[in-house]
């Protein structure tokens, strides 16, 4: 598969994980950031498939940074992009060298009837160096709280398969 092609999934996950992307100021002001955050991440995790995706833009602004982490099964992809240099840094880590999973907050499964709950989870993952918060930041879609549901286990899996 081309890039291109690929590039094209992955932007439709970026979007697909934060309710505000499109439409966040910061990128009014900054127009080709979303095509080359997408050309960074596409060129860095290229055919491996992408079981998670969060994005943190808590601290956006002309001079405060955000990141997005990208878990394929192997590996961790860690962007951060600095205004002050407009400049993206990627880190790249195996997913092994996670060193610990703090849960945040999970959902309440006794206030409601079975099968329904109230909140979702959220955790931090700490990496050599780093921390990254998932689901990202509070405008995270539905869709992608539902699926840090589904990733979690695997996550805990990591914490078991350190080298």
């Amino acid at each position: 598969m081309e890039l291109f092609d690929l590039g094209r999934a992955i932007e439709a996950q970026l979007y697909g994980s934060h309710k505000d992307l499109g439409r966040h100021p910061f990128f009014a002001a900054h127009p080709d950031l979303i095509g080359r955050l997408v050309s960074k991440l596409t060129y860095c995790v290229r055919d491996e498939p992408v079981r998670y995706m969060a994005i943190d833009m808590s601290q956006a602004s002309d001079d405060e940074s955000f990141n997005i982490a990208v878990y394929t099964d192997d590996h961790l992809f860690y962007l951060i992009y600095d205004p002050a240099v407009d400049h993206i840094t990627t880190s790249i880590l195996g997913r092994k060298l996670i060193e610990l999973v703090e849960v945040l907050s999970a959902p309440n499964f006794m206030v409601a009837e079975p099968g329904r709950y109230q909140g979702s989870v959220t955790v931090a993952a700490s990496y050599p160096g780093f921390k990254v918060r998932l689901p990202g930041d509070n405008l995270a879609t539905d869709e992608n709280r539902l699926q840090l549901d589904m990733f979690l286990p695997s996550l805990l899996r990591d914490l078991t398969h350190r080298s």
